[in-house]
């Protein structure tokens, strides 16, 4: 969320609730620090059946 920050690495999600709420709070930081919205990328690392089982709900839970 500074500049130079070019994602952050989200390991075992498993609901797209938690995604959302994370996406949420990186658009906040990207707004108040003044760098341009959506530049920040989220990376998500599937570490569990259910996130697995979950994927296409969780890569739809966030902007982008």
């Amino acid at each position: 969320m500074y500049r130079g920050i070019k994602g952050i690495v989200f390991p075992g999600p498993e609901e797209p609730g938690e995604v959302a709420e994370l996406g949420e709070f990186i658009t906040a930081m990207e707004k108040e620090r003044g760098v341009d919205p959506e530049i920040t990328e989220l990376v998500l690392m599937l570490e569990s059946a259910k996130g697995f089982w979950n994927a296409a709900l969780l890569t739809g839970a966030s902007r982008g």
